[in-house]
């Protein structure tokens, strides 16, 4: 744990021992003390905290997954100066929904008997750039 101390005293998050062993018990529940200390020297260097959800820590059989977070990203795209906006909603069945990937745009008009979610989609404007869009499927993101 000392060097988990050291980190955080170098780090802009500055976790002190009683935080540290919060992240331990709930944000990154089951981490070894290597796998705590990389998970917190991560969340120190780029600024993202744990207790907002921006940086996360998973295990899944036996494998170690640290993720940042839609919040995450989200924050450094804020910070950037070409950062026009970003807008994105949940599709449910019943909704009417298409994308025009050639023309870069989105129709998205919510049913009046919203069902099931379906999926969900971003878009983001930056500066002087084509927009980036993405679609995901719920079945793909609820693994």
């Amino acid at each position: 744990m000392s060097n988990i101390a050291e980190i955080n005293n170098k780090g802009s998050l500055g976790f002190d021992s009683s935080q540290v062993e919060l992240i331990k018990n709930t944000v990154a529940k089951g981490a070894t003390n290597n796998e705590l200390e990389m998970f917190m020297y991560l969340a120190t260097q780029y600024n993202l905290d744990p207790f907002k959800n921006e940086i996360w820590f998973m295990k899944y059989s036996g494998k170690t997954n640290i993720m940042t977070s839609r919040d995450g990203y989200l924050k450094y795209a804020q910070l950037n100066p070409e950062f026009e906006g970003l807008i994105s909603f949940v599709v449910r069945e019943g909704d009417i929904f298409e994308i025009d990937a050639s023309e870069y745009k989105i129709s998205h008009k919510f049913g009046a008997k919203r069902g099931p979610i379906l999926g969900a989609w971003a878009r983001c404007d930056r500066k002087g750039k084509k927009p980036f869009i993405a679609y995901v499927e719920f079945d793909e993101y609820n693994k």
